[in-house]
């Protein structure tokens, strides 16, 4: 996939950083973080999950593909596999399973990449001063709204335009489609055409991507504070959860119905984590204090688990474990051109000529003596 993209510039989507450094309310936060949900979840469903019909039984898992590490630990930091119902082949090889895993990595890495940068898109030098400014020892607020006046003054050359900003986006989107690009490949061969172009494929998660990453750089020029929690794959149903599809949670229960164990609903995939927006306030009395706005609530899917966390952990089976279990990966670690075995091969080579050379040695004093 990448190959065919070596020369192709996608077209920058039209940003309003003339927004950057306004001092926006909660509810501009909530609608952009809301837009971005929508957007993801119509991109994954448009490039991996492009046909509704059925295709029959899937013969060829989808675990065989060779992903980058990241796609591995992504997917067992997000997802907990259902004993009862597929185990970890179904979150991929179930359309709505892998969309919603597929939905969460992006959210996963463009939170970790973008929203927790101290300003996404800054210069070497800038990075160097945000860096010192999140070390001092001032505290939350106080250091928040210093990091925000930093990014601002920062940012009034350039009309809010982070001078790395596409650059940064361009960077990010190429790992994220390379993370992804196996699991396209497999999708392609089982649903039997490709969704879209690839040169549209690629321009849609660069869409995507730059809207999250100018989101992100509002965040950074506003004092106030986003934490983003994610539910743990395996926890309990809990009322300010939001569950993404109550028919898989259906299909999970019939699939654990008869189990002498008691049973209980259990997150599969946190899709989207719960974001709540702090920032400083006054009370009445002019007491300084915060407020909290939450932006979104948790996102996820659920099956039916065992209900006491023993039984439910001796019941989980780790994706490595799973992988090695059905054989669905060639080693990678000692096969044949691997440079680990060719490092071998040349220390056993080494070995066996110094041993032959204490032999000649020997064998020569031994033949003087005589």
């Amino acid at each position: 996939m990448m190959h065919r993209l070596r020369h192709f510039s996608p077209i920058r989507r039209s940003l309003r950083f003339d927004l950057v450094g306004q001092r926006h309310v909660d509810e501009f936060f909530e609608k952009h973080f809301c837009a971005l949900v929508v957007e993801t979840h119509a991109l994954v469903s448009m490039v991996f999950c492009p046909n509704n019909e059925d295709k029959g039984k899937i013969t060829s898992s989808p675990w065989k593909q060779e992903y980058p590490r990241q796609f591995d630990q992504y997917a067992e930091l997000l997802a907990r596999p259902d004993p009862s119902r597929g185990d970890w082949e179904m979150l991929l090889s179930n359309r709505e399973e892998r969309k919603h895993l597929l939905q969460a990595i992006i959210t996963k890495i463009l939170e970790t990449e973008a929203f927790s940068s101290l300003l996404f898109g800054a210069g070497p030098e800038h990075r160097k001063v945000l860096e010192t400014v999140n070390a001092s020892s001032a505290e939350g607020f106080r250091r928040s709204s210093l990091r925000a006046q930093t990014n601002l003054k920062y940012l009034e050359d350039t009309f809010g335009e982070p001078p790395l900003f596409w650059d940064e986006v361009d960077n990010l989107c190429a790992r994220v489609v390379t993370v992804l690009a196996p699991l396209y490949k497999w999708t392609t061969e089982v649903e039997g055409s490709q969704s879209s172009p690839i040169m549209t494929i690629y321009q849609s998660f660069h869409d995507v991507i730059s809207y999250a990453c100018w989101l992100s750089v509002c965040i950074q020029t506003s004092p106030g504070i986003i934490d983003y929690d994610w539910v743990a794959p395996g926890d309990l149903y809990h009322l300010d959860q939001v569950n993404l599809n109550h028919e898989l949670y259906e299909e999970s229960m019939e699939a654990a119905r008869g189990s002498e164990q008691e049973m209980a609903a259990r997150v599969k995939i946190c899709v989207v984590p719960k974001m709540v927006r702090y920032k400083p306030a006054l009370d009445a009395m002019g007491t300084r204090g915060t407020e909290s706005y939450t932006i979104m609530q948790p996102h996820v899917l659920y099956y039916h688990g065992r209900k006491l966390d023993q039984d439910e952990n001796d019941a989980y089976v780790s994706l490595p474990t799973y992988l090695d279990e059905h054989k669905l990966r060639r080693d990678r670690g000692i096969s044949t051109g691997s440079p680990t075995l060719i490092l071998v091969v040349i220390v056993f080579v080494l070995w066996m000529l110094v041993h032959a050379l204490d032999l000649v040695k020997q064998f020569i004093t031994n033949a003087g003596v005589v």
